[in-house]
């Protein structure tokens, strides 16, 4: 069994510098799945460049109030 992490944001500017590092980590303490949620189109764009970089990272492409 593993994890699936269904909300994060490693696609937000506080992660611009070490999301690599942070999938990486989630990755080797059994978070096999991770979802990172759309905020505007900014973030949503960034979701999914690194989904596409990231065969675990998946997105979903939202708009907060």
């Amino acid at each position: 069994m593993y994890l699936i992490d269904s909300h994060c944001h490693l696609n937000m500017d506080f992660y611009k510098n070490n999301y690599l590092e942070v999938a990486k980590r989630a990755f080797e303490s059994n978070v096999k799945k991770m979802v990172a949620i759309g905020t505007n189109y900014s973030d949503s764009k960034r979701g999914v460049e690194i989904a596409n970089e990231i065969s675990y990272v998946y997105t979903s492409i939202g708009w907060h109030p």
